[in-house]
């Protein structure tokens, strides 16, 4: 349990290093309900905010089943293209 917990908060202080925290003011409803901060990930490429997410959420991923959802995710995009191609010949 401490090798979880001690990957999560790694992955916590190198996602905040990676991110970049700005302090407001917000309204009180807003501050109650999401707090004080923000984090601005739209700066950042989007593989590097992939493998942060990655890297925080792979302690807790079953990797084998993932590797079988993507998989079976290509299968699918791959019988959509051949749809999409079937259907522009009729036209």
């Amino acid at each position: 349990m401490g090798g979880s917990t001690t990957r999560r908060a790694t992955d916590s202080s190198r996602a905040s290093r990676a991110l970049t925290c700005s302090s407001t003011t917000p309204p009180s409803a807003y501050a109650a309900e999401h707090g004080g901060s923000s984090w601005e990930v739209d700066a950042l490429p989007p593989n590097v905010l992939s493998q942060i997410i990655r890297d925080a959420f792979g302690n807790i991923i079953d990797g084998e089943r993932m590797q079988a959802i993507e998989a079976r995710e290509q299968t699918l995009i791959a019988e959509l293209r051949t749809a999409a191609r079937f259907l522009d010949q009729q036209e």
